[in-house]
């Protein structure tokens, strides 16, 4: 955990993924058409953009995608059959 005060409306998902994934084509795009030189200007233009992408991509893609990842996800669906089978296996002695 960290000490850095998060505003609460960041707290809400993992927009991570998205910053990563969207910050450098949005700030191409930034640069292209907005006639801003200056380093910082061009990063307080182009940061609410890159956030607001992330925080609709977390909230309409990634977390619901990953609400069905059981589902869809071969790998998961074979682990899910051999837990009954192992759970419902009689438990062997602990022998020292």
């Amino acid at each position: 955990m960290t000490d850095v005060p998060v505003p609460g409306l960041l707290r809400r998902g993992d927009y991570s993924y998205g910053i990563y994934l969207y910050g450098w084509p949005i700030q191409q795009a930034m640069v292209t058409l907005v006639p801003v030189r200056d380093t910082a200007q061009q990063i307080l233009l182009a940061l609410p953009c890159i956030l607001l992408f992330a925080m609709v991509s977390w909230h309409a893609i990634e977390r619901p995608i990953l609400g069905l990842r059981r589902r869809l996800s071969f790998v998961a669906a074979r682990r899910l059959e051999a837990v009954p089978s192992v759970a419902a296996a009689p438990a062997e002695p602990v022998r020292p």
